[in-house]
């Protein structure tokens, strides 16, 4: 009891630097409203519970009837992660860690649920159960939906097991059943679920942001926090901090190690949901098991947030040696580059507590692409990286920013650029910038194949499933490669997604924003470039009649588009693939997700590749 009244007075001190009006019968009012209940006793005066959220069953299940309480907020710009039975990284794998093979074969591992995370405008990370799909002998019935591994039974499926509200989230929680309430972000970000080692023990451990949530009000702003979700049904907090300065936490949060250390870092965000106003940008470490502050790092581009982060082992010995990031301006302020911090000076790695600015680099110096070169490009997206020949890191960018509808409207052209960084050819210790020069424009190539094999595959998409007949087998050849790397122009397209490369081919969700005020969204197009040519690849990659185009006047030869559209709708923040393998070790499809929907993909390797562990796979 006596908690409980501590905790009233402390959510009563939080909302009154809202509203200083409010009294213990609000704080409680409340409390039942954010927790479901949609007429709590004794508040009929309180304006902050008036909002009715009783809906018809039919108008979510067709064969419902009666009402029930909407309980659930708003899900805009969150994007779910999951933990389950089955590894988070490969540490084991690629560098042989025993400790962590341990971890991931031990029976509170390999038996635990499978949950889904996801955040929403109601100010919680909603933690659902999604079960176990355990497969059977009989061929009516292939396959069950369990409970988790080992279970018999699937009761609990589909159920809320916890939620978790930051404290940066409470004050705006105050408004969520006021009358007059349209949308205030709250939790609206996405989670980030991975396995380190914190104090020589093994943890499943959650990042996650509030995102565009947070606008600084009474000393409360956006934050990032870390749960201990190694026992999923039974979270712990291990810790929440916002921004020093102040700014949302739109930076998505990255796990790196350096030795034996592990920190999360993240970036200066925009001051508003809108991305209209920025503060001095500066990049954060936070140690991970406890949150301390362990380095901010200034750097001197003005006026501008910094985007996804993104680190690489370039050397492959279980230590990051860089993060690559872009950075953004406004919507009526174009503007950005691309960034490596180095983690390591020559042969010797860094305490992160002696970072400083001159280990922050421009790896590369988009101003070339703007028409006059007085602006720049932004970039928002994480990137992937590749090995290519000689053992040089390929890096993989694309530039735009897409966080509110203002941001349809632009009037510059955005690219997929990949290129060889040479920071890390030799001793690992130049800085280079390269800028527009040093690539080739690769947009208008053609790359022409004998037709060889055409075959009818199932193509799906949101739409639904049809068989239709597509090139599968090609003859014919590359052309030259390239020396620096090359740049894609997606024209009035934009690239907030992050890239990703498997079998030789660098793909890239583009979004085609529409200006039609009737139509509801745009469309998104898929990408597949060859990694270290910036054209489309002899091969089909991309299993689809939209893939090539015939020949006019010679019969059998077809061009090998790079672009393919995937129809309404646009791409998450983050990654937007998951991949699964064939019945054909060749083939695989890949679901993309566009507007919360599904699009399976199928697709064959463009080079047939061996099981390589690549550094880049793992987060």
């Amino acid at each position: 009891q006596s908690s409980n009244a501590t905790l009233l007075s402390e959510l009563q001190q939080i909302w009154k630097t809202v509203d200083p009006n409010v009294n213990e019968t609000v704080v409680k009012c409340v409390i039942e409203y954010l927790r479901g209940n949609d007429a709590p006793i004794g508040c009929s005066g309180v304006r902050y519970v008036q909002r009715p959220r009783t809906v018809l069953k039919s108008e979510v299940c067709r064969e419902g009837q009666g009402t029930i309480v909407w309980r659930l907020g708003d899900i805009i710009a969150s994007t779910p992660s999951v933990v389950s039975d089955k590894p988070t990284n490969i540490y084991h794998l690629k560098y042989g860690d025993s400790s962590y093979r341990d971890f991931v074969n031990s029976p509170a591992y390999r038996n635990r649920p499978s949950l889904a995370f996801v955040g929403a405008n109601d100010g919680m990370l909603h933690a659902f159960r999604i079960g176990y799909l355990q497969m059977t002998q009989d061929p009516r019935a292939p396959a069950k939906l369990l409970d988790a591994p080992g279970a018999e039974t699937n009761g609990y499926v589909g159920r809320e097991e916890w939620a978790f509200i930051p404290k940066n989230a409470i004050p705006y929680l105050l408004w969520y059943g006021d009358t007059a309430y349209c949308h205030v972000p709250t939790v609206d970000y996405r989670t980030l679920v991975v396995d380190v080692k914190l104090d020589d023990q093994w943890k499943t451990v959650l990042v996650g942001a509030m995102g565009f949530g947070g606008k600084e009000l009474g000393g409360f702003s956006s934050s990032v926090f870390v749960l201990d979700i190694t026992d999923p049904l039974n979270p712990q907090v291990l810790w929440e901090r916002p921004l020093p300065d102040k700014t949302l936490t739109l930076s998505m949060p990255a796990v790196i190690k350096v030795r034996d250390k592990w920190y999360v870092v993240l970036g200066t965000g925009p001051k508003d949901p809108h991305g209209a106003t920025f503060s001095a940008t500066s990049i954060y470490f936070f140690q991970l098991k406890d949150g301390l502050l362990v380095r901010e790092i200034p750097f001197t581009e003005a006026n501008v947030a910094v985007g996804d982060l993104m680190p690489v082992d370039v050397d492959e010995d279980y230590s990051d040696d860089a993060i690559y990031f872009g950075t953004y301006g406004g919507p009526t302020d174009p503007k950005g580059s691309f960034w490596r911090l180095r983690l390591r000076n020559g042969q010797r790695y860094l305490e992160v507590s002696e970072l400083g600015s001159s280990d922050l680099s421009k790896a590369m110096d988009l101003s070339g692409f703007w028409p006059k070169g007085d602006k720049s490009l932004p970039v928002f997206a994480a990137p992937a990286f590749a090995r290519g020949q000689g053992d040089a890191l390929w890096v993989y960018f694309g530039t735009g920013r897409f966080l509110t509808g203002d941001d349809k409207a632009f009037g510059y052209d955005n690219y997929l650029i990949g290129f060889k960084d040479g920071a890390w050819d030799t001793k690992y210790n130049s800085s280079p910038t390269y800028g527009k020069s040093d690539l080739v424009d690769t947009t208008s190539s053609q790359v022409i194949a004998q037709v060889l094999l055409r075959k009818p595959v199932c193509i799906c998409d949101i739409g639904g499933c049809k068989t239709e007949w597509v090139v599968y087998e090609t003859t014919g050849s590359m052309g030259s490669g390239v020396s620096r790397g090359w740049y894609f122009n997606l024209g009035r397209e934009i690239l907030f997604s992050q890239p990703a490369v498997m079998g030789k081919t660098v793909e890239a969700l583009s979004y085609v924003p529409s200006n039609d005020i009737c139509e509801f969204t745009g469309r998104t197009n898929l990408i597949s470039l060859y990694y270290e040519s910036g054209t489309a690849y002899f091969r089909p990659v991309v299993l689809s009649p939209l893939a090539t185009e015939e020949v006019q006047g010679q019969p059998g030869k077809v061009v090998l588009l790079p672009k393919v559209s995937l129809g309404y709708g646009s791409p998450p923040y983050g990654n937007p693939f998951q991949t699964v393998s064939g019945v054909n070790p060749r083939e695989y499809s890949k679901l993309v997700q566009v507007s919360g929907t599904l699009v399976q993909v199928r697709q064959q390797v463009a080079y047939k590749f061996r099981g390589r562990v690549l550094a880049w796979v793992e987060r």
